[in-house]
Formats: C-alpha cells, structure tokens, sequence
C-alpha cells in the first residue's frame, strides 16, 4: 500500500467511525472499528445510485475512463475518480512550485509543501444504521456533528491530544439538514431517515466543490428515498 494509498483508507476509515458512532480503538499499528448493534443486513450499493450519468450531467464530462470503486462495508461507499483535463500543466506547476520549496527551505523559510495533483474524486457514503423515525435519524446527525467539531480526545505519547477534529458548516436548501465538512470536503446530509455523505474533490475553489457538494445532494436524496 503507497503512502498516498494508505492516509486516503485512513481518511476513508475515520469519517465512517466518526459520522456513524463507531467505536475506535487505537492500538500501535492497527485501527480497529466496532460498529453499531442494530445495522442494515441488506443496505444498497452506492454505485447504482451514484451513476456515470449523473455525474456526467452534474459535471459536463465525459466518465469512459473513469475508476470506480465500491465498499461493501456497514456503510456502503462509491468512490468515482477520474483525470483532470488539465493534468499535465497541473503536474508541471507541482514541479515548479517543489523547485521553488526546496530553494526556499535552503534559505530557511518557512513554507509549506506543494500538494501533488490528484484525479478528480466524488465519492458517496449511505449509512447503514437503522432510525426508528425521523427524529431518531435527526438526534443522531446532530450527536455525529457535534462529534466532528469537538474532535476525539486520546493520550498519545504520554499527552492528551483532541484528533479527527473539523470544522462544520451549516447548509440551507439541501434536504431535512446538512453540513459542510470543510477539512473532508465533504456535505453530510439528513433526508427522512436516511443519512449520506458526499465528497466532492473536483475543483482547486472550494467555493466551487460546496456548490456542487450542494446539487448533487439533492438529487442523491431524491434517489436515496425511493430505494429505502
């Protein structure tokens, strides 16, 4: 497993334990996750409902070389990727800009690393628990996020550290409730009694992933609804 490989499964990993009250135990080397008791036997893959023509309508491209992946976990998750258009002046800037940061780093500045370009991600996340109502479904998207704007305290290395800790933004229009999860780039969102989450890593603004975080959310939720 590559480096990229491994904190992206991370990442993956920790917004299902967080989102969905799972219970995580650290142990040196090994993240272990207790789901929840009363689950899903029989949830829907993703996939179908996140489908090449939606997202060929939602983002005006064209999905023929696009990599798809689904988990089939307690909470189901579709991850669709797909290249840049413009990769290659991308892979270019990088370069120049990791010259310019190591040239930087030489003289004893203080800067940050490039990031490397990575494709185009969208992926969609279902949760798998079962809500008795919809005042069940509302208590529990409150808790998770209030969860990921407290963070997860733990000791590590002798001190108390508050980890997984992001800031959440509410979003009017979409569904029953949903928030924008700025450090996942991602819309969690209530519909009835389904919760879902949507991440969109297409565009280098923000601004431009929430809004479009935003529309495909509410056509998910529409979908969403009529499968459960």
């Amino acid at each position: 497993m590559t480096k990229h490989t491994s904190f992206k499964y991370f990442d993956a990993m920790i917004t299902r334990a967080v989102l969905y009250k799972f219970i995580l135990i650290l142990v040196p080397g090994i993240l272990i996750i207790l789901p929840p008791s009363i689950c899903q036997t029989d949830v829907l893959n993703p996939c179908e409902v996140l489908s090449d023509q939606l997202l060929e309508d939602v983002f005006e491209v064209n999905l023929t070389e696009s990599n798809r992946e689904w988990s089939s976990s307690i909470n189901p998750t579709c991850t669709v990727t797909w290249a840049k258009p413009n990769i290659e002046e991308l892979k270019k800037k990088y370069q120049d800009a990791l010259s310019q940061y190591m040239q930087d780093k030489i003289a004893g500045k203080d800067v940050k690393m490039p990031v490397y370009p990575s494709n185009n991600e969208v992926s969609l996340t279902v949760s798998g628990r079962i809500f008795s109502d919809e005042y069940d479904a509302a208590n529990s998207f409150d808790v998770a996020m209030k969860k990921l704007e407290e963070g997860t305290t733990m000791e590590l290395n002798g001190k108390i550290e508050t980890m997984f800790q992001y800031q959440t933004v509410p979003v009017k229009d979409v569904a029953d409730n949903a928030h924008w999860v700025e450090g996942l780039s991602q819309l969690s969102v209530l519909a009835g009694t389904t919760i879902f989450h949507v991440k969109v890593r297409v565009y280098e603004n923000p601004e431009e992933n929430v809004r479009t975080a935003k529309f495909l959310a509410k056509r998910l939720a529409k979908s969403l609804n009529e499968q459960y």
